[in-house]
């Protein structure tokens, strides 16, 4: 499966299961610029620009892609056990199929096996180490299961990955919320903020929290910033998660 193939897919069933608030996802395996050739930067601007073939596909691979085509039907069907099904044949013709994974891990968590959503996420890691919608997702459910830790653990990894990663700080804000490590929220939301200021729930978050801590000015002008993104529904947070209840 192909580099953007495998992104927009997970972005797309990721959105349809209503997991994380949909980031600015750091794409899988980095950035890269193919605009000049290796050993040094040349000009073709006289020459029509090639286009290198996309590696042939096996007859394995294909019949892996098939089962996770329908595994992706299944999903929007909300047949969850049937797409595991069909993502786990995947898996078995393609070991390497990094989404195969990924939306399995999301269909287990829609029937809350979460454990083995999490091994999931586990494993396509160590496929893509650099992609960050990975860690947040595992890092949302290791919340849920209450090891807030090791959430914490995640969202700072997504960070550290691709420190632009709003969501990150976000949901790391939140976990630290919970523990009552208020400043350390309040510089979560604060950067999260930062990377995303039309993000109406990072304000009520930092608004309460400034509250707790005296700033009552603070408090107020996120109160109000909050109020005045909340009437755009895309600016709210809309997560049902256990760091909330």
């Amino acid at each position: 499966m192909h580099f953007f193939e495998k992104a927009i897919a997970t972005i797309v069933i990721a959105t349809a299961l209503g997991g994380l608030v949909p980031p600015s996802y750091a794409m899988p395996g980095g950035s890269h610029d193919h605009s000049s050739s290796p050993g040094g930067s040349h000009d073709h601007s006289s020459s029509p620009k090639t286009k290198l073939p996309l590696p042939e596909k096996s007859a394995t691979e294909i019949d892996a892609e098939k089962f996770y085509n329908r595994g992706l039907e299944k999903v929007q069907g909300k047949d969850y056990q049937g797409a595991i099904a069909d993502f786990t044949e995947a898996i078995r013709l393609d070991p390497t199929h990094e989404t195969a994974y990924i939306n399995r891990a999301h269909s287990r968590n829609q029937i809350h096996d979460h454990q083995a959503a999490i091994e999931d996420f586990n494993q396509a890691i160590r496929l893509n180490p650099t992609f960050t919608h990975l860690y947040n997702s595992r890092g949302e459910v290791r919340a849920h299961l209450g090891d807030l830790q090791g959430a914490i653990e995640d969202f700072t990894q997504a960070i550290q990955v691709y420190p632009e990663e709003w969501i990150g700080y976000f949901n790391r804000g939140k976990i630290r919320y919970k523990l009552g490590d208020h400043q350390g929220a309040v510089e979560d939301f604060t950067q999260a903020i930062r990377w995303n200021p039309n993000y109406a729930s990072a304000y009520t978050y930092r608004g309460d929290l400034r509250a707790k801590l005296g700033d009552s000015n603070g408090a107020n002008q996120d109160y109000q910033t909050a109020a005045q993104l909340s009437t755009n529904p895309a600016n709210v947070d809309r997560e049902e998660t256990a760091i909330n209840q």
